[in-house]
């Protein structure tokens, strides 16, 4: 119950933002689990979901490493922005978000960060691994 109770409201904050306007909507399969159809929607959503701190979201889009390794950067890195996402020839992508730095850091800067998106059944395309923070 305590599973299929996260799982339902990160889907039901997920279409909240997207009514905003804020992401695309995701598909929802018949377990009540996001769906993407591409891995640009994915890593909207995964933005959305790290600039409002909402891990339980960034988890439908992430492995546990990747998650480790994005939550890990949010010292360093905020306002994160997909910037593009082109096809590796491999089967998976290669995504750039665009970020600013906090206000600690003193720099008006923006940063990039790289990460590997790759197929999945469910939810369609997620986060395998970050490449660089910058």
């Amino acid at each position: 119950m305590k599973r299929y109770f996260s799982v339902a409201a990160g889907l039901a904050s997920a279409i909240a933002i997207c009514a905003a306007g804020a992401v695309s909507a995701p598909h929802a399969d018949a377990a009540g689990r996001v769906h993407f159809a591409t891995p640009q929607a994915a890593m909207r959503y995964l933005a959305d979901a790290y600039n409002r701190g909402d891990a339980v979201a960034m988890h439908h889009v992430t492995t546990p490493t990747s998650f480790k390794q994005l939550w890990g950067m949010r010292s360093e890195a905020v306002h994160l922005k997909l910037q593009a996402c082109h096809a590796t020839g491999h089967g998976d992508y290669d995504c750039t978000f665009q970020h600013r730095y906090p206000k600690s850091f003193h720099d008006n800067g923006y940063g990039v960060s790289d990460v590997i998106v790759a197929p999945a059944d469910n939810p369609g395309w997620y986060m395998y691994t970050l490449v660089e923070c910058g």
